[in-house]
């Protein structure tokens, strides 16, 4: 797990999140906030006040921008040139989020699965890149047995994580990942999406 804030989990990286799902075209704080909830089933709540203080940060950074107000009177968000680019680096793979632990995995790829028109492929090969683990065993013969099974661990982790990227992968190739764009079917501010929000054409 990445954190806890008063019990709400906090994704990887907030900023590439709400950068990421921006993509999808302008929409307001609870919105993006839904998306996430929607796209991150493994987390089981996300901190409302991470969301929206970032959004807040990203528009005095000049990432985001003011896109006027949807019909529930709330105020929409929509990239700037700045924050496309940003968005598009980490989702291309040039730019990779820090992924400490498998829930922080799971959201980078994840959201950037569900994202329409995103080709994760080379984000998935600069993940393995970073997570992989080179083994000496010259080095391994001079260290003692904590160490040598802490290396194996490394080992049997990047192998895990390997084996579930290609799973993925091939998920996607089969159609069985398809992404989508933002939902129409929202809850009510402070609630929990329901299973049956439908995505948008």
């Amino acid at each position: 797990m990445a954190g806890a804030i008063f019990g709400r989990e906090i994704i990887v990286s907030v900023r590439d999140a709400i950068l990421g799902v921006l993509t999808l075209g302008p929409t307001y704080g609870h919105q993006i906030l839904f998306e996430l909830e929607t796209r991150l089933p493994h987390r089981a709540s996300i901190n409302p006040g991470q969301v929206y203080s970032t959004i807040a940060r990203l528009a005095a950074s000049s990432h985001i921008r003011p896109a006027g107000i949807a019909p529930d009177k709330l105020p929409r968000y929509e990239l700037t040139a700045i924050g496309r680019d940003a968005a598009q680096k980490w989702l291309a793979g040039e730019d990779v989020p820090v992924v400490r632990s498998w829930d922080d995995l799971m959201d980078v790829v994840l959201l950037s699965c569900s994202l329409p028109g995103s080709d994760p492929s080379r984000l998935f090969e600069r993940l393995r890149s970073h997570d992989r683990v080179e083994t000496d065993a010259g080095e391994i013969s001079k260290v003692g047995v904590a160490q040598t099974l802490t290396k194996r661990a490394e080992e049997i982790h990047h192998a895990a994580v390997s084996s579930w990227l290609t799973d993925v992968e091939a998920s996607i190739h089969s159609g069985g990942f398809p992404a989508h764009g933002l939902r129409e079917n929202r809850p009510g501010r402070g609630r929990r999406p329901s299973a049956g929000a439908r995505p948008s054409d």
